[in-house]
């Protein structure tokens, strides 16, 4: 926790002119202005605290929008994730994997866990996920394996938002359905590719930790240009997002833009959405521009 604290510290003294987490969205005939912060997953509560006129956005908006309403904690909704993220038919990671690539992956498992799937209890945890959702927890597994005691699970930024909201009486509602979520985040691309990404991360591990690296000190620094570039660094081959990849997300980020404004309309809003769908000629930020809105760092 001691790396944490002096990250920390620095944020607090090495703002610039790019400093900026959070926008605020006038103009367009809006009344009052609303805001958009970004997030990050790895991130911890007391950043949120630090965040450039956060006390602003938080009194000046009647409601807050996630990308999903993280209050939906139902039995129908938490079915419906399990199923997008579970393999089809009873199959397991270890049937979908060639030898080579178990050996590899189970590699991985050994540097990030300790063990592997001859665990049992571990593959019992694990070994029914889709490649996709393995992905998402390998990602901080790995990042975990490089930077112990940096990470709390029970403190995280998004929480601390949705925490801040329910203790503020403050309405909460997501950008997309259960549904959406599901299918953009687990079903957007093919098992056979799922798996490729997945493996590209077993083998190309110092690239995605320097990735996650250069993100989140942009992001602990809130400097957006920073972000952006290591959001844009490649890989090479297979393992970089194809163009049809590239568009279904730019499309998934490009409707939540398109309902912004009627939202914007009923009540100032604070929008919460992950740091990654906000830069960028396709992102949030340049959408809401195009819109006709002025969305100015604060």
């Amino acid at each position: 926790m001691k790396k944490l604290f002096v990250t920390l510290a620095m944020a607090t003294i090495a703002l610039t002119s790019q400093a900026q987490l959070l926008y605020k969205i006038s103009g367009n005939e809006l009344e009052k202005p609303s805001y958009v912060v970004g997030t990050h997953r790895l991130a911890p509560a007391a950043m949120a605290q630090l965040i450039n006129g956060i006390s602003d956005a938080l009194n000046g908006t009647d409601q807050m929008y996630g990308e999903l309403n993280v209050d939906m904690a139902t039995a129908d909704a938490s079915q419906t994730v399990k199923e997008a993220s579970t393999l089809a038919g009873g199959k397991t990671i270890q049937q979908l994997l060639s030898a080579d690539e178990l050996k590899r992956f189970n590699g991985f498992l050994m540097k990030t866990q300790g063990q592997d799937l001859r665990n049992r209890m571990l593959a019992a945890k694990i070994e029914k996920k889709t490649p996709a959702a393995l992905a998402r927890e390998m990602k901080i597994w790995l990042y975990l394996s490089n930077h112990r005691g940096t990470y709390d699970p029970m403190s995280q930024i998004d929480a601390y938002f949705v925490q801040l909201a329910k203790k503020n009486n403050m309405p909460m509602f997501g950008m997309e359905t259960v549904e959406e979520y599901a299918n953009g985040v687990y079903k957007s691309a093919s098992e056979t590719r799922q798996k490729e990404l997945m493996m590209c991360l077993v083998d190309h591990q110092q690239f995605y930790q320097k990735q996650m690296d250069n993100v989140l000190n942009g992001y602990m620094l809130q400097n957006m240009n920073t972000i952006e570039q290591a959001l844009n660094e490649k890989i090479g081959g297979n393992c970089d997002a194809t163009a049809e990849e590239v568009n279904v997300c730019q499309e998934r980020v490009a409707k939540w833009a398109q309902k912004m404004p009627d939202i914007m309309k009923k009540a100032p809003t604070l929008f919460v959405i992950s740091i990654e769908k906000l830069p960028g000629e396709k992102g949030i930020l340049q959408l809401l521009r195009d819109a006709g809105y002025t969305v100015t760092g604060m």
